[in-house]
């Protein structure tokens, strides 16, 4: 299990991928050797009776010969009788006509065991022109083992992965309809007054969070401080640790101007979206203040990431060209997942997209905070630009009422399909049952300072006991609201 494994919504939990060839390739190679060694001994034993039944044919030829030479000797002076008796009539002679069935007789005997000689040789000849292909194929299958292992490995790993993330979805606490959160949350970090500010005990307008499940710590974009930050949860400490950037406001490798999204790959590989510097940027694993990233892509007012852990495929919003890109392993030219087809209401459009959301455990989807549609949009797996989606909330016009949404900023989607969005202007969580046409208030309704009131939600995720977090974005704080019931 890598140190960098997401929760969101339904602790997307992961084990690493195996690196050495598998049990059961070490036990087949003396299992090939064996085969291609008996293999070897039957082509040998196959040869050495061709050989035998190939003499014993030219003998059964030599037999057959000795037979014909008598009647072709005896031709001639039965010629000479003929001629010397001056027989009249045309008739053979006695002798000749008795002698002559008797080698008709032995003739047909000798080709019946020439036959049945042939015939063994005939059907070994393709026995022995298998036996080269067989041993051919026998020689070739560890090298065809070799190349299909680690695809095999790679699927037998997600499917391992999957099943022991929803073996311990079971134990921990199955989310469901009648689940709930207490109504008043906790401030973790950053000021409960909303106080703003620079230290490393205070945040100023944090929007991105990534949750690292086995340490339990918690990974904030602190936007309008141009770092990121990382805390344990285990006892919120006083001050945090900044692992990229807080070098003033820049657009390079190691400074940032309004860094909205941050994520992490399976091996982890840090990634930060920055919104004002409309780029992606890659910092190493344990990366810290003085690391310098790398940039991965220039994305017009690039939002919130997410990840797809089994692929380490990366997602972002892009608020600027209404669409949603794809960096596919992590790397390389991102690629149109949904939207690019400008800004619109179309169910090929997106417009402003804010957050994103890859569920690759359960529906296998792509989701979409259709921030200035007031919606949250569906794509199936592989979407492209062309790709048109569904509506899963809202798409009602923008209001506070249970069917609409206001400026949707980011979301969470459980084994149950279930939705958790983060309605920002109307500074509530709402829960959106599959295939519902209305949400559920779960936190918030109101905006203000006090615990249970929030102003402006970002990114919310639960963490390992389904407690939620919610980056309050306008209060400079991160809210946890406790699970009280499953």
């Amino acid at each position: 299990m890598h140190p960098f494994l997401p929760v969101d919504i339904e602790h997307q939990q992961h084990h690493h991928r195996h690196h050495c060839h598998h049990p059961q390739q070490q036990q087949a190679q003396p299992q090939h050797q064996q085969l291609h060694q008996q293999l070897q001994a039957q082509l040998q034993q196959q040869q050495l009776q061709a050989q035998l039944q190939q003499l014993q044919q030219q003998q059964l030829q030599a037999q057959l010969q000795q037979q014909q030479l008598p009647q072709q000797q005896a031709q001639p002076q039965h010629q000479q009788l003929h001629q010397q008796h001056h027989h009249r009539h045309h008739r053979h002679h006695p002798q000749q006509q008795q002698a002559q069935p008797q080698h008709q007789q032995l003739h047909q005997q000798l080709q019946a065991q020439l036959l049945q000689q042939q015939l063994p040789q005939q059907q070994a000849q393709p026995q022995q022109q298998q036996l080269p292909q067989q041993l051919a194929q026998h020689q070739l299958q560890p090298q065809l083992q070799q190349q299909r292992q680690p695809q095999h490995q790679q699927l037998q790993a997600q499917h391992q992965q999957q099943q022991q993330h929803r073996r311990q979805q079971q134990v921990i606490c199955p989310l469901s309809s009648q689940s709930s959160w207490s109504l008043n949350g906790t401030t973790i970090f950053g000021s409960q007054a909303g106080t703003s500010g620079s230290t490393l005990a205070l945040l100023f307008g944090p929007i991105g969070m990534y949750y690292d499940e086995p340490n339990n710590m918690l990974i904030i974009a602190d936007s309008g401080n141009q770092r990121i930050l990382r805390f344990s949860l285990n006892n919120p400490p006083s001050a945090a640790t900044v692992i990229a950037g807080s070098h003033g406001v820049g657009c390079n490798i190691s400074q940032f101007n309004s860094p909205d999204g941050v994520g992490i790959d399976s091996s982890g590989q840090l990634y930060v979206a920055d919104f004002a510097c409309n780029q992606v940027v890659k910092f190493p694993s344990n990366s810290n203040s003085t690391t310098s990233g790398t940039l991965l892509a220039s994305v017009s007012e690039v939002g919130i990431i997410s990840t797809n852990l089994l692929t380490n495929d990366i997602y972002v919003a892009s608020y600027g060209a209404s669409a949603i890109y794809k960096f596919v392993g992590g790397s390389g030219s991102p690629i149109v997942a949904a939207g690019g087809n400008g800004n619109g209401n179309a169910l090929n459009q997106l417009s402003n997209p804010v957050g994103v959301y890859y569920d690759y455990l359960y529906t296998n989807a792509l989701y979409v905070a259709d921030s200035g549609n007031n919606r949250v949009m569906k794509f199936s797996s592989g979407s492209t630009s062309s790709t048109f989606g569904t509506v899963a909330a809202g798409g009602n016009g923008v209001g506070s009422g249970a069917s609409q949404l206001n400026t949707p900023r980011s979301l969470l989607v459980d084994s149950n399909g279930t939705l958790y969005i983060a309605d920002g202007s109307n500074n509530r969580v709402q829960r959106w049952l599959k295939n519902a046409s209305n949400g559920t208030t779960i936190v918030g309704g109101t905006s203000g300072t006090a615990s249970n009131q929030l102003n402006f939600p970002e990114q919310i995720l639960f963490d390992g006991s389904r407690n939620l977090l919610v980056a309050d974005r306008y209060n400079n704080r991160i809210q946890l609201f406790n699970l009280t019931a499953c």
